[in-house]
């Protein structure tokens, strides 16, 4: 039997290979609920009818979460023999325990504390995965005090995730990507404090800090006038320092790579005949690694070491190329193959731009014939973990805004302004649907048509 997926980080759901199960009458999926917040651990009939009726128990409750239990157990384990003990659902003395083995809860908590043991780059994809987790509120359609607790236990976990995931993003200086997902961040949770600290911050170290220190005065009218409160120490030191120019909130810049001289040909010595086998070698190897050019090449008295630097050096263009060449080489058919070496050596960036437009040709072709296995692939994800290169291929239809505006072509605030559209109208079929609804200039558009995708 295929293993049942259980969900609470938005609608209660329980899904068996990717198809989500009839759970029954509201009531009943909010027995399930319970069991789920406490899976693994027994719960009381007495905890279950406090929680789904905290208003107006039944008069016979312990007889009625037995039958929403049975429903439960047919739905989850059709194949149990009736009236025998279920496996999923167990009854001991302390209650009903839930043995779940895959909940969308305890997988986000665990890819966020896995995240915190990451470099930054990385931390930022594994938080940005566990945060995919989600698909609305917790518990979203269940009402009562101790869901409302839950809920605000686990949105409260997503908030902090939120903020972790941003908070790294600034670091790596994704300053101008963060503002718009920030703005909207900060309009859901209107009282985070770190919020609006990133979002000052993300605007600072955009070069604008008009705008960082008026979302200062925006939300100290707000805490004052809805809750009559200042802000927190944190946030009114940060606006200080802004106000003070202080240099310590921008970024430091990295230090700089030493440079390697670019070399548009080969250093070809020529070695006299007599010389080889007396240690000539040795003076050009010295030569090479004071130079600090690699990889280093040398070949001498024979045709074959020879002919095999030749072709090897091709695919280093910065490097110091010695070849310690006999004289009768050029005379001979060796010579006929080293030739072509010497003159055919592409640019990396040329090779680089060609393969990828070949991949991304393979990618769109694999999208067009298995669209199933495309998304398995995560073809213009990314920001998605994955193994396969498209390419650059970027769909339209799933990105975050800091993806669309990093491709250059879209404006943050554009990339905003799309990823509004497809939530409320729905997600685009083309570039001409990006352009028919007015989001992004022909220009622009087509510019990029190249690295577009819309996965629906």
């Amino acid at each position: 039997m295929t293993e049942l997926r259980f969900e609470v980080l938005g609608p209660v759901r329980a899904l068996r290979g990717g198809r989500e199960l009839d759970l029954g009458p509201g009531k009943q999926r909010a027995v399930l609920a319970v069991l789920l917040l406490h899976a693994g651990r027994p719960t009381s009939t007495a905890a279950i009818i406090d929680a789904v009726w905290p208003d107006d128990p039944p008069v016979n409750g312990p007889n009625v979460v037995q039958k929403h239990v049975a429903g439960l157990r047919k739905v989850l384990e059709p194949e149990r023999t009736p009236r025998t003990a279920g496996q999923l659902v167990t009854l001991t003395d302390a209650g009903y325990t839930l043995h779940a083995s895959s909940l969308d809860a305890t997988d986000f908590q665990a890819r966020v504390e896995h995240a915190r043991s990451l470099p930054a780059a990385q931390a930022v994809d594994a938080l940005r995965e566990a945060l995919s987790l989600w698909h609305g509120p917790a518990l979203a359609g269940l009402d009562g005090p101790v869901f409302d607790v839950e809920r605000a236990r686990l949105d409260e976990t997503r908030a902090n995730a939120l903020e972790d995931r941003i908070d790294l993003e600034l670091g790596l200086g994704r300053h101008a990507a963060a503002v718009g997902e920030l703005r909207q961040l900060t309009v859901q949770f209107p009282y985070r404090e770190r919020l609006r600290a990133l979002l000052m911050l993300a605007l600072y170290r955009s070069g604008r800090q008009a705008e960082a220190l008026a979302a200062f005065r925006d939300t100290r009218r707000q805490l004052s006038e809805e809750l009559g409160i200042e802000p927190g120490d944190e946030l009114r030191n940060l606006h200080d320092r802004m106000l003070a120019a202080d240099p310590s909130l921008l970024l430091s810049a990295p230090a700089p790579s030493k440079a390697v001289p670019a070399l548009t040909g080969w250093w070809l010595v020529a070695v006299p005949l007599l010389s080889v086998g007396f240690l000539t070698w040795a003076a050009f190897l010295a030569t090479a690694t004071k130079l600090r050019g690699w990889p280093l090449w040398a070949s001498t008295g024979g045709y074959a070491g020879t002919v095999v630097a030749a072709f090897a050096v091709k695919d280093h263009p910065t490097a110091v190329t010695l070849l310690m060449l006999v004289p009768w080489l050029g005379g001979t058919g060796h010579g006929l193959l080293v030739r072509p070496q010497l003159r055919r050596r592409k640019d990396p960036a040329v090779r680089e731009a060609v393969a990828n437009r070949s991949r991304r040709a393979e990618a769109r072709r694999l999208l067009a014939t298995d669209p199933g296995l495309a998304r398995e692939l995560r073809i213009g994800r990314p920001d998605l973990p994955r193994r396969y290169d498209d390419g650059g291929l970027v769909d339209v239809n799933s990105v975050p805004e800091d993806v669309l505006s990093s491709l250059g072509g879209f404006t943050p605030d554009q990339a905003v302004r799309i990823v509004s559209d497809r939530e409320l109208v729905g997600g685009f079929t083309s570039v001409d649907d990006l352009i028919a609804r007015g989001l992004v200039a022909a220009l622009a558009a087509e510019a990029m048509r190249d690295r577009l995708v819309f996965v629906r």
